[in-house]
């Protein structure tokens, strides 16, 4: 595992000690970093859903980028749905929708 789980981790929990500031109230910090941790986790799925190009052309020659760009979102819609989330992100499309995976 590389470093970017304990960094989400430490970033979750700064974000807790912003909003319970009176550590006395350990539960409710807790259920706080929890909830902070999986959001931040979940964003950054969907991050790298956004921006990997290798995604995109794991179509290969047989989608065009518009079927590629229109799955990625229903999975992004997916999980946010799945998690009770709000979508902050849409994807970036750099290239034409509707080019050949394969022009690329």
């Amino acid at each position: 595992m590389n470093e970017r789980i304990p960094q989400l981790a430490r970033q979750a929990d700064a974000m807790a000690r912003e909003i319970v500031t009176d550590l006395r109230e350990i539960p409710i910090y807790n259920r706080i970093r929890d909830e902070k941790f999986a959001e931040l986790i979940i964003q950054d799925i969907i991050n790298v859903l956004e921006t990997k190009n290798e995604i995109r052309h794991i179509a290969s020659t047989s989608f065009t980028l518009s079927v590629v760009e229109g799955t990625i979102e229903k999975s992004i819609n997916a999980i946010t749905e799945h998690y009770g989330m709000k979508q902050h992100h849409r994807i970036k499309n750099e290239r034409t929708v509707g080019r050949k995976v394969s022009s690329l």
